[in-house]
């Protein structure tokens, strides 16, 4: 039979290898499929075509969901010992980053979206 104190010595261990093995998400390389989702959606949605535009705002839709879902933060396995591991700065870090991340490319594209959208209008 396991003590009390060995299974939450256990416990505290199994949370310490949970940081161990991920990656801050500010590092550049999380960055990357941010800033390509925001180029290719924000240039889609710069299009004269409407159809293509619309494609662009969608695409930085559909980002926000998938951004947040595949990061560990969310998960039920992973982001409990994350979140319990992690120091107060770090978790508020952590999750102004992740929906920086997600965010963004929507913050950007829908005014582009919104400016081609009335300059269309505007022109007949």
């Amino acid at each position: 039979m396991q003590s009390p104190l060995s299974f939450v010595l256990s416990s505290a261990f199994v949370m310490a290898e949970v940081l161990d093995k991920l990656e801050f998400p500010w590092q550049f390389h999380h960055y990357v499929p941010m800033l390509g989702v925001l180029a290719s959606a924000g240039g889609l949605a710069a299009s004269k075509r409407s159809s293509l535009q619309i494609v662009g705002l969608l695409s930085a839709l559909i980002w926000i969901p998938i951004s947040l879902l595949t990061d560990p933060w969310f998960t039920s396995d992973i982001g409990p010992a994350l979140r319990a591991e992690l120091s107060d700065v770090q978790r508020e870090r952590w999750l102004r980053t992740i929906l920086e991340q997600a965010l963004v490319p929507i913050a950007v594209t829908l005014p582009v979206f919104l400016w081609r959208t009335w300059q269309s209008g505007r022109r007949g």
